[in-house]
């Protein structure tokens, strides 16, 4: 055999020439492979290197390149490059996640009101993308993906700085951390070749870190999911006691201890231990009794509480509708389960009874009001029209449940600074 001469022809395209010691050495730790063209000294046709020589007697690369894992799959992503399954498996999941935003843009209200308004049409568009980069086991198409959800798991950092100095604790920062599993699973799933142990793994991680993103964004029949757990234990006291009718003459009697009662002619302590309540500021009345009418998912007795409680006293019926949405947002954790899934289904009825596009803007409309989000008045007076006219179409019995939850959740946000 001769010791120059072999012409061998690198996977960059690159030729050099290798002795016969060499070239065993170069199979031997997984360098080239047995279809690795070479051209055998005295000839001008290329072969390959194991038609060329006689690799009986060399070491196989996986005996030192690869561990006890198996003996096909090392070998088969050496000579085939990066399984092209993984391509074909993370743009199913991506198209998967692309149906999942979509249903989100349609249906807003079905998400967690605890974000602010999230860009589900740009999220789903962009999940579409990623899924056509992968549909047909491209490369560059792969490096593509994994450099976006490498971006993505970093931005989630600054992005959970911001949601938790807006006040959002709890379950819905498992939003976050369930969406870095998804973004990190797809970076080490679209990576270079693995085991299919490995593979599965990260394939597992992926569709957890999906789960979880429903489990704890997905808010039930156009109500928000109950209140995170840090809610309920800041305020673990206030049970929602349902609203109290204005003290009457009689209430002070009956609330203080027996005894003697102090001489009539007498001044003193007992006018600052029982003092007369404020007389309601000049046009309260007509004010609740007008947003009474505009605003019919609140009773008067609820609006009159919420102005009571406000700074101006005296409110438009716009926002006292956007105000009711802000405090209900804030009072939802004294609801309990089956009240919780009442006010979601009579909200159902409500959205289902509008069309998709005003559907689509009081849905996100509702989110901003509940988070505390800026909205304008132009908007606050155009939604509650808007729900005015939905709740109006509500049978009277529907629409008196409604008032009733409403109040009660409302009451409980009050209490909450």
């Amino acid at each position: 055999m001769a010791t120059k001469g072999f012409r061998v022809r690198l996977d960059d395209g690159s030729e050099m020439d290798l002795d016969s010691d060499m070239l065993r050495s170069w199979y031997e730790q997984g360098l080239i492979r047995g279809d690795t063209p070479i051209r055998p000294p005295g000839t001008k046709s290329w072969q390959r290197l194991a038609q060329a020589e006689d690799l009986r007697y060399w070491n196989a690369p996986s005996e030192r390149s690869r561990g006890p894992g198996g003996e096909g799959e090392e070998e088969g992503a050496a000579a085939h490059g990066p399984q092209v399954w993984r391509s074909y498996v993370a743009s199913a999941l991506l198209f998967l996640g692309a149906a999942a935003a979509a249903y989100w843009a349609f249906y807003p209200e079905h998400w967690t009101p605890a974000f602010g308004p999230v860009p589900w049409r740009e999220v789903a568009l962009g999940e579409l993308v990623l899924a056509l980069c992968l549909v047909r086991g491209w490369g560059f198409g792969r490096a593509f993906v994994r450099i976006v959800m490498l971006v993505a798991a970093f931005a989630l950092f600054p992005l959970a700085g911001l949601v938790i100095a807006q006040g959002v604790r709890g379950l819905p920062l498992l939003v976050l951390l369930s969406a870095w599993v998804v973004a990190s699973g797809f970076f080490a799933f679209l990576g270079s070749a693995m085991a299919t142990s490995s593979a599965i793994l990260c394939l597992a991680t992926i569709v957890l870190g999906g789960a979880g993103i429903y489990y704890f964004g997905y808010a039930p029949a156009g109500m928000a999911a109950p209140a995170p757990a840090s809610v309920q234990a800041s305020s673990p006291a206030p049970a929602a006691a349902p609203p109290r009718a204005p003290a009457t003459a009689a209430a002070p009697a009956a609330a203080s201890p027996a005894g003697p009662a102090p001489a009539t002619g007498r001044a003193g302590p007992p006018t600052t231990s029982a003092a007369a309540p404020t007389p309601p500021p000049a046009g309260q009345a007509q004010a609740v009794r007008a947003a009474a009418e505009e605003v019919p998912l609140l009773s008067a007795h609820a609006v009159e509480l919420l102005m009571s409680r406000s700074a101006a006293q005296v409110l438009d019926p716009p926002e006292v509708f956007r105000r009711s949405y802000g405090l209900v947002g804030r009072g939802l954790w004294a609801l309990d389960r089956g009240e919780s899934k009442e006010i979601g289904d009579l909200h159902s009825l409500i959205y289902a009874s509008l069309p998709p596009p005003e559907r689509a803007r009081l849905g996100d409309y509702i989110d901003r009001a509940r988070s505390r989000y800026a909205t304008t008045p132009d908007e606050d007076r155009q939604m509650s029209q808007v729900m005015k006219s939905a709740v109006l179409a509500l049978p009277a019995d529907k629409r008196a449940r409604l008032q009733v939850l409403f109040e009660k959740a409302m009451t409980a946000g009050l209490g909450r600074p």
